[in-house]
């Protein structure tokens, strides 16, 4: 986000489902990036991040993608999920 921005609204989308791969975690916003098989047409939600980062980063907001872990004290366990935060300022 912008410097000087004092006030920032965050929006926290968590989910139990698979984690992402810790490689990818930078990459899920790229047009062409993918974790699914290739016969599945149609069923990516890709080009829906590429588009969010777009819209959010016009309005001097962040997005990122992180795994969620069992405690905040204990990185090294299996995540429990994804998250995706987006910052927008106020």
């Amino acid at each position: 986000m912008g410097a000087g921005i004092s006030k920032v609204v965050l929006v926290v989308v968590e989910d139990t489902g698979p984690r992402i791969p810790e490689g990818a975690l930078g990459k899920v916003f790229h047009r062409f990036y993918s974790e699914r098989p290739a016969n599945d047409f149609g069923n990516n939600p890709q080009l829906v991040l590429v588009i969010s980062k777009q819209i959010i980063e016009t309005h001097d907001g962040a997005i990122w993608a992180e795994n969620i872990c069992p405690t905040q004290m204990d990185a090294t366990s299996a995540p429990l999920g994804a998250r995706f935060v987006v910052g927008l300022p106020l």
